[in-house]
């Protein structure tokens, strides 16, 4: 990818699991907690509207920072 052309964002969420989201993520981690997936289906949509995420792997848990908080602070 960082050979390439193309803008791309990774999104690496730790353990998914059906429950209802929260809004609410942590950035950095590594693999600890749990992922709502309508939580992950949010980060990845309301990445789009932040341009600073291009480019990068970001990991991602449950937290108590909301999504567009935690994606302004990457």
């Amino acid at each position: 990818m960082d050979q390439s052309d193309l803008n791309y964002t990774i999104l690496q969420p730790s353990r998914l699991m059906e429950a209802p989201a929260d809004g609410k993520v942590r950035f950095g981690v590594e693999n600890l907690g749990e992922n709502s997936i309508d939580g992950v289906a949010d980060v990845l949509a309301q990445m789009l509207d932040h341009s600073n995420t291009i480019g990068i792997v970001i990991r991602m848990s449950g937290g108590e920072t909301p999504i567009p908080e935690a994606l302004s602070k990457i």
